[in-house]
Order: C-alpha cells, then structure tokens, then sequence
C-alpha cells in the first residue's frame, strides 16, 4: 500500500490545486465530488489495486474508504481472528486498533459508545459500525462478493447449508472451545486454577460435536458443500487455538475427515497471513 495520495481539484479556468495526505485517507470521500485521487508512487490514478480509477472525483468500483476498515480487539482473540480472516480472504485493507481485554479497555466508557456490550470485535467502515463477529463476516462476504472466494454459497441452499454451519459453530462448538480455553489456559496465565473436571467434561461433550462434523465431512470435502466458505472460516481460530495452546489436537487427528478439513482450511494463505500477523 502507498504511504501518500495526492487529490487534485480542477478549477472553472483549468487550474489544479493539489493537496497530499497520509493514511488515513476517509477525510477524501466527503470531499471527492471534486477531487481526482492520484498515487504518487506511480503518478496515476490508481493506488496500489485498493483504488479503482478516479475522474473528475467520480469514483469508479472501490470507495476510498474501504481502504481504512478498522478493526477493533486483540489479533490473538478468536472473535477478532474471525474477522480479520474474512478481510484477509477478500483482500480488504484493514488498521487493527488493539483493545488490551487483561486491563479492561473493553469495558471503557468510550469504548462503550462502539460496543455496549463491552466485546470484540467492533469494525468502522466509514460511517459504518457493526459489531458480532459473524455479523461482521457475512456483511463483508456479501460487501465483496466479487472479490476473492465465493464464502456465502451461489444458491439458496448452498447458502442455507452456510447459514446452518455458521449456526452451529456459534451453538454446538464454540462454547466448548472457550470453556477449555478458559480452565485450561486463560485463568492459569491469570494465576488462576482452571476447573480440571469441568474441563474434561467439556473434552467429551467437543469429542461428539466433532463426530457429527466427522460424519458430514465423509459426504463433503467442506462443511456447506465442495467449496470453502464462511462455515469453514468461523472455525479457524477455535480451532487454532484449541491445538496450540490447549494441546487438544487429538480431538481433530483422532478423526480422519476432520483432520483432512482442517488440513484444507488451515492451509489458506489468508490463515497464514493472520498467524504471521500475531506473532
């Protein structure tokens, strides 16, 4: 991504007025009815494939501010993950504004004004908020349907299987994945004893969650059908975490099609970015 963007504005008589600005560069779209957005590094009017051609301030395809999409939360947290994986697999520029959750930041009265519940993640597009992560995965998969993988499914029922996954991650899976996170490794960093009962429980009741994934993934090479999607992507990070920090692999090579899912998914360069990103 270039570092500087130029905006020219033409007057009645031809003159140009030239003004240059760092990122970020959301100020330009309420001023765009009159301005050309120029890239200094190669002297045209594109920027790095983030912007489409400008003429006469008429912005054909991408708005400017897509560009500047901020994400707010911790990259280690699997919420966050979730959506910075959406933005990683559509090519969407991103600024992560880090909320240390250990001192509380969530719970900060301004934070408050983005997110009453006190979460993450929240994203600012623009004018735009939206906060729940797979609230924010699917408005991105649609936002950018045409660029990058099809994450939403082409029919109404590719898209209904996706909905039922998503569902199902966020009903059946996730639960049991946070709970072994927290005894297992969260509330020890704390100094905390986790519930080691509680734990195994957790351990078992995961273990027939992923049986009834084991048996579907022998019909289908992904969770909604034969391509990747959001059903799939909502379980990276869970999943992620559960083997390398909760030492639960077992639970995904015990099971041939899990392992062989998760070996396809976990492969994408997009989860490669991300886990470059938090290291």
């Amino acid at each position: 991504m270039n570092k500087y963007l130029t905006a020219v504005r033409y007057s009645e008589r031809g003159e140009e007025e030239v003004i240059t600005c760092e990122p970020p560069w959301r100020w330009l779209v309420a001023a765009c009815g009159s301005w050309t957005v120029k890239c200094n590094k190669c002297s045209g009017i594109s920027g790095g494939g983030w912007l489409q051609h400008a003429v006469r301030g008429q912005l054909i395809g991408r708005e400017i501010s897509n560009m500047v999409v901020k994400v707010y939360g911790p990259a280690r947290a699997a919420c966050p993950q979730r959506v910075l994986l959406c933005l990683l697999e559509k090519e969407v520029e991103f600024e992560l504004v880090h909320v240390d959750l250990h001192q509380g930041h969530q719970k900060h009265p301004d934070f408050l004004l983005r997110q009453p519940f006190g979460q993450v993640p929240v994203v600012e597009d623009a004018d735009f908020r939206l906060f729940e992560s797979r609230a924010i995965i699917r408005y991105y998969a649609a936002k950018y349907a045409d660029r990058g993988p099809d994450l939403l499914g082409k029919t109404l029922e590719e898209r209904a299987l996706v909905e039922q996954w998503v569902e199902v991650e966020a009903h059946n899976f996730n639960n049991l994945c946070f709970t072994l996170m927290l005894q297992l490794v969260i509330l020890p960093k704390m100094g905390k004893a986790g519930d080691l009962g509680l734990a195994k429980k957790c351990e078992e009741d995961l273990g027939k969650v992923l049986d009834v994934y084991e048996h579907r993934l022998s019909q289908s090479t992904y969770l909604a059908g034969h391509n990747f999607t959001l059903a799939d992507l909502t379980h990276l990070p869970g999943i992620g975490h559960l083997i390398e920090e909760a030492k639960m692999g077992h639970l995904i090579t015990q099971r041939n099609n899990v392992n062989a899912w998760w070996n396809k998914i976990s492969s994408r360069p997009a989860w490669n970015k991300l886990r470059n990103l938090v290291q």
